[in-house]
């Protein structure tokens, strides 16, 4: 039975070794790399927003920082970018 698809799949480590490999991927590239995840979380159009497949504020802030943690390297940002008309941004600010 395949999990439903929300944030804590991320937190719980099931896409692990893609974000590593990914991350160490973009680090051999000899330039900087900025990375758009999950943006918009502060509406209701995308399945990683709070409220939507059983995800809270505080499950998109543990998805956010552990990509960031595990995809992100000297030359790989991971950009916070909410939506200026949704709900309050600051509520999943890592």
């Amino acid at each position: 039975m395949e999990r439903s698809s929300n944030n804590r799949r991320i937190i719980d480590g099931e896409w692990d070794q893609y974000l590593t490999d990914w991350g160490n991927a973009a680090w051999s590239w000899d330039g900087e790399v900025i990375v758009r995840f999950a943006h918009e979380q502060n509406g209701n159009w995308f399945p990683w927003s709070p409220g939507l497949n059983g995800n809270t504020p505080e499950s998109y802030v543990g998805m956010f920082t552990r990509v960031s943690d595990i995809a992100g390297h000297s030359n790989v940002q991971v950009w916070w970018c909410p939506n200026g008309a949704g709900k309050d941004p600051a509520l999943t600010y890592p």
